[in-house]
């Protein structure tokens, strides 16, 4: 497979560098969020609930910002490796690009799609 462009291939990198902080900071709105929400509850067992799960996010945020930095610069090496899926329109421009669904099963909703419209008709008469 080629290599990714220089471009593309920084920002994967940048965006694997920045991963653990990111993970960090969002655990931490996530715990912030929680303890107001504790303060503000009028419940004891809510409050309880809250302040228990603020204390799980604050217990396992450095072992998951680790992780998720690691797994993703993993998953960024391992798509490097993975040939992209090629459309008849990309194999007509001469290189690969991503998609999201296979054209052909695409081709196949929008073709039943379109002769269940037409018959619908039909059948709703007859049944009448």
């Amino acid at each position: 497979m080629a290599p990714l462009p220089d471009v593309i291939d920084a920002c994967l990198t940048m965006a694997g560098s920045i991963a653990k902080t990111v993970l960090e900071n969002s655990v931490d709105e996530a715990i912030s969020a929680l303890k107001l929400a504790e303060t503000q509850t009028t419940s004891e067992p809510n409050r309880d609930l809250i302040h228990t799960a603020g204390q799980g996010l604050a217990e396992f945020k450095q072992a998951w910002a680790n992780r998720f930095a690691v797994h993703l610069l993993a998953e960024f090496r391992e798509s490097q490796q993975t040939p992209f899926v090629t459309t008849p329109v990309s194999a007509a421009r001469g290189r690969p690009v991503l998609s999201l669904v296979d054209d052909e099963e695409m081709s196949r909703s929008v073709e039943s799609a379109r002769l269940l419209q037409q018959m619908l008709p039909h059948v709703e008469q007859s049944l009448a």
